[in-house]
């Protein structure tokens, strides 16, 4: 399948971290090329991570003459598998969807409630190339907070060069950013946004810390939706207090934070920051320089 667009499972969105299961079917997936439309049909499952599906893999390859018919010539047997018996039926209606590996009612209700609801939304995302999260491979029960992304990402195909866009916000490293994600898409037409460089500290934050590096590529990307409105009230309660603090600093060239802001008593711990902040004053249009948090995050 390693030609096939839009192939949700296969680029690496299933992290050894956040799916160890799925991680072991990310290799196996690419092995896939001659097999026309057969999602369970290559290897997919190991005796290890799925005993029961193990023993439906032998039968499964016997069916690659059966054009865009994975499983459903009666492979599973009502006696043998209860369960996906009840998948006979429906995966014949299957066969005009082209290339999408889980999204050919492969899991039913009853087996699997939670994927049962993907079923139905990955049809609709065809035409969205190169979109990880974008398939509707997270049901709103199994992940809520990543289900949310899902109508946004698609909306964004428009927006050149984006960061989310791009997998920038996978499951594991920003799991918290599903919140501000309204905010973010909003904000495509600010040039040369706020929070870019340096915003949090190894010490405040130690799981954004890691962030910084990559932010900071990011310099030559125009309207870059991860760039504003950072912060929000609801994420962030602290720092919606600096919001208008910060937004008055607009007059001060390249200089946000540096002059002051944030105090020792008022903001412990953001106090570290303003040394690494007037460091990047050399910085051109930078993140950090302007309104670190606006008022529309």
């Amino acid at each position: 399948m390693a030609s096939y667009p839009n192939k949700p499972i296969q680029d690496g969105i299933a992290s050894k971290k956040n799916y160890p299961r799925w991680h072991r079917i990310q290799r196996s997936l690419p092995n896939m090329p001659s097999y026309p439309n057969k999602p369970i049909q290559g290897g997919i499952v190991s005796k290890q991570t799925y005993p029961r599906w193990h023993r439906i893999q032998t039968n499964i390859s016997k069916g690659a003459s059966y054009p865009n018919k994975p499983a459903q010539d009666a492979i599973v047997s009502k006696q043998t598998y209860p369960m996906w018996h009840r998948i006979q039926t429906s995966l014949p209606k299957m066969a005009s969807y082209p290339n999408k590996p889980i999204q050919d009612g492969i899991v039913t209700k009853q087996a699997y409630p939670r994927e049962h609801r993907i079923q139905t939304s990955l049809p609709k995302m065809p035409s969205h190339p190169n979109k990880p999260n974008q398939d509707a491979i997270v049901s709103k029960q199994t992940y809520p907070r990543w289900h949310r992304i899902q109508t946004n990402l698609s909306k964004m195909a428009s927006y050149p060069n984006k960061p989310i866009q791009d997998g920038i916000v996978s499951k594991q490293t920003y799991p918290r950013w599903h919140r501000i994600q309204t905010n973010l898409s909003k904000m495509a037409s600010y040039p040369n946004k706020p929070t870019q460089d340096g915003i949090v500290s190894k010490q405040t934050y130690p799981r954004w810390h890691c962030n910084q590096t990559n932010l900071s590529k990011m310099a030559s990307y125009s309207n870059k939706p991860i760039q504003d409105g950072i912060v929000s009230k609801q994420v962030y309660p602290r720092w919606n207090r600096i919001q208008k603090k910060l937004s008055w600093m607009a007059s001060y060239p390249n200089k946000p934070t540096q002059d002051g802001i944030v105090s020792k008593q008022t903001y412990p711990r953001w106090h570290c920051n303003q040394t690494s902040l007037s460091k990047g004053a050399s910085y051109p249009n930078k993140p950090t320089q302007d309104a670190i948090a606006s008022k529309q995050a």
